[in-house]
């Protein structure tokens, strides 16, 4: 049996109204949507546990 040794993945369909701005704010700042997402959910994951660590 192979193991896997990927991480493992969350994706996540994006709502279509969501879709604009991200784009929009995206290109502001010169960066891929991709890549504003995973900061994005990054900074809130970090934000709730150091919220919830105490």
């Amino acid at each position: 049996m192979k193991l896997d040794t990927q991480p493992m993945r969350l994706n996540y369909n994006v709502p279509q109204h969501l879709i604009p701005s991200i784009l929009l704010i995206a290109e502001t700042h010169g960066i891929t949507p991709a890549y504003w997402l995973r900061k994005t959910l990054e900074n809130a994951v970090n934000a709730y546990q150091q919220e919830h660590s105490r």
